[in-house]
């Protein structure tokens, strides 16, 4: 049923698409556009048009090669949809000027009645049934399994299933039509085939979009495979889809999402996380060792050791499925809930049936592989002093040799107390991104590193096989230019360990983070802690910026005696931010968990915000190498996720709770 809350954009509603559409209502609307029910004159029937959102500012000349590429798409979905029933039926392609003058792309599907599996989903959970038993979830799963098999037979890759892209179509309405199911039995089909690529293949629109706030987002971070979030972990194709297509039969079993996090950030440290594979044991689920060993393959962190394709998964989990469930490791119970069976352990046993007993705790932020109880048992022993300060735990000295001798750092080493409060957050004559000031209301209290992580914390990591190597990296850097900046980089140079770790981009700072315990402090969360309530416009005050303040770029003959690059970190103790912390401004630009948005702060006044998606990221603070004028408590600077350079560190947040 259509609802009279959905705006029609594109004012299609009562109107008739090049002749043969006649447009009745807005049945929905995502990222890429808007889908009406409309009648086929020529067939009396209902069909689905679905109008893809371009932005006006593309030139003629764009619009023309975007809508080649869009007409290539469309006949592929047609030649795919008639190869399978499974996948909704594609009748109809091309672009029409709008009844509002705006160009609009279109392509006209088959009508379907019933409802994604988002909304199954859903309606289990309101109704507290669980999780399916994974012969049952195979089964239902299997059409769209058999469908992405046979798109990664002709080289045509998804690349964003989820739930919400996978309808059950019922068949009791509709009858058994080309799928030959008698009526009665729910089918599955899978939408959305094409529309991600061609907006992603098309970088005048993805630029387009930017520039208007509305950057598109070509995955859903919930199902999203590592590639999706780092380019460094390979290209995208159908091994992709088989990534998402476990994840989505492992919430079809467990009754909740596979991988756990709040932001992008977290979800990016979920999916790439060594130790903690979204595999079915891992959410409490009794399944046999080869049905587990089937899906510790189709969640591979590289692509390159997963299947190749939804028939090489698919085929792997029926033969796997008849095997019998192992014995239950000592000390685990099973525990029966309708006809759903699920393992689950004592709080201190794991859920994964392993010889070593381990934390229950799923933290993202907690897990430091197999010894995850012990970083816990440290943290618990924090103790908070008055005035925000916390007394820092020591740092563990080494494990054992079964551990490979390990430093573990402090999860809570020297970080200052932020309160819950309400801030003016930008700027009325400041840079255009920063426009206009609002106000935003941090709910909780949260601590924030006093000093930016050091190199020698980022030294540990690595150590520990959590971090990668830093360096001069990412989209558009070559060669010459990372073996000239090199030098600059402080994890290599072990005189510069109380350095500010630097040369690392943005999954890699999160990834720091949670090896610390922490996560990265939101966009809000940062600018709160550097301006205070007084709307200061240097974390200091407002006194004039100074030599003696921080660490910035300065003219020939300035800072005399003052090296080129990072200093220590805390060199300047008497210019603390208003809660305490220093180094807010020069130094290292600091990473935050937010993506870029240029619109973010026209939308009025705020509680907690975080920007989830976007092609870029935010790193706050300036640096040594920027110009003062960039350390302002207000100055927001995009950055491009995956590029790590000289000025690019951080400092990490962790809520007070």
């Amino acid at each position: 049923m259509a609802s009279a809350a959905l705006a029609d954009p594109f004012a299609w509603v009562g109107q008739t698409i090049d002749g043969k559409f006649r447009v009745e209502a807005v049945v929905g609307e995502g990222g890429f556009g808007v889908v009406y029910r409309a009648q086929h004159l020529g067939l009396g029937e209902p069909v689905a048009v679905k109008c893809l959102k371009i932005p006006s500012t593309l030139a003629p000349d764009e619009r023309e090669r975007f809508q080649q590429s869009f007409l290539e798409e469309g006949r592929l979905l047609r030649k795919l949809s008639r190869a399978t029933a499974a996948v909704v039926q594609a009748l109809d392609v091309g672009a029409a000027v709008a009844p509002n003058g705006v160009w609009a792309p279109y392509l006209v599907l088959e009508w379907l009645h019933g409802e994604t599996l988002e909304a199954f989903l859903a309606r289990r959970n309101e109704e507290k049934k669980g999780g399916m038993l994974l012969a049952d979830a195979f089964a239902l799963l299997e059409p769209a399994a058999l469908a992405l098999a046979a798109a990664h037979d002709e080289g045509i890759a998804h690349r964003d299933i989820k739930p919400a892209n996978l309808f059950l179509r019922d068949a009791s309405i509709e009858g058994g039509g080309a799928s030959q199911t008698p009526a009665g039995t729910p089918t599955m089909k899978v939408l959305d085939f094409g529309i991600a690529k061609v907006i992603a293949d098309n970088a005048s629109i993805t630029r387009a979009m930017e520039q208007t706030g509305h950057a598109p987002s070509m995955f859903t971070p919930f199902y999203g495979a590592p590639e999706q979030f780092n380019r460094r972990f390979g290209a995208t194709g159908p091994w992709t889809d088989v990534y998402a297509l476990a994840l989505v039969l492992v919430e079809l079993c467990s009754g909740k999402t596979a991988l756990v996090g709040d932001d992008v950030t977290q979800l990016y440290i979920a999916t790439t996380d060594v130790s903690l594979r979204p595999t079915p044991r891992t959410h409490g689920v009794r399944t046999s060792h080869a049905v587990e060993a089937v899906f510790q393959k189709a969640l591979a962190i590289e692509p390159r050791g997963r299947y190749t394709s939804a028939r090489l998964f698919w085929d792997a989990l029926r033969e796997a499925l008849p095997s019998p469930i192992e014995a239950d490791a000592p000390g685990t119970t099973v525990v029966r809930e309708g006809s759903h069976d699920s393992l689950t352990t004592a709080p201190q046993i794991t859920e994964a049936r392993t010889s070593k007993p381990a934390s229950s705790r799923r933290s993202l932020f907690a897990a430091i592989g197999a010894f995850t109880f012990v970083a816990a048992a440290i943290a618990a022993s924090v103790v908070i002093k008055h005035r925000g300060e916390i007394e820092p735990t020591p740092t563990l000295a080494r494990m054992g040799p079964e551990f490979g001798h390990v430093e573990l750092p402090s999860s809570t080493a020297d970080m200052v107390l932020v309160p819950a409060g309400s801030f003016t957050m930008g700027h009325a004559k400041e840079g255009k991104t920063e426009k206009p000031a609002h106000t935003v209301t941090i709910s909780k209290p949260f601590y924030l590193d006093r000093t930016e992580v050091t190199a020698e914390d980022y030294v540990r990591c690595v150590a520990a096989g959590k971090c990668t190597r830093s360096g001069v990296h990412g989209p558009g850097v070559d060669e010459a230019e990372a073996t000239k900046f090199a030098p600059f980089c402080t994890e290599p140079d072990p005189a510069k360990a109380r350095h500010p770790i630097n040369c690392i981009d943005h999954g890699q700072a999160a990834k720091l983070c949670a090896f610390l315990g922490k996560r990265l402090p939101t966009e809000a969360e940062w600018e709160y802690a550097a301006r205070g309530k007084d709307d200061r416009l240097y974390p200091w005050g407002e006194e004039p910026v100074a030599c003696t303040l921080g660490n910035f770029a300065r003219a020939a003959g300035q800072c005399p005696g003052r090296a080129k690059g990072t200093m220590p970190v805390g060199s300047f103790p008497d210019h603390a931010s208003p809660f305490g912390a220093l180094d807010m401004a020069g130094n290292v630009w600091e990473w935050v968990a937010d993506a870029f948005d240029p619109g973010a702060y026209t939308k009025g006044e705020r509680k907690d915000p975080l920007v989830a998606t976007g092609a870029k990221g935010v790193i706050r603070g300036g640096s040594w190498d920027f110009a003062s004028s960039a350390a302002k408590t207000t100055t927001r600077y995009a950055f491009d996720r995956a590029t790590g350079h000289v000025s690019t560190g951080v400092r990490c947040a962790k809520t007070a709770d």
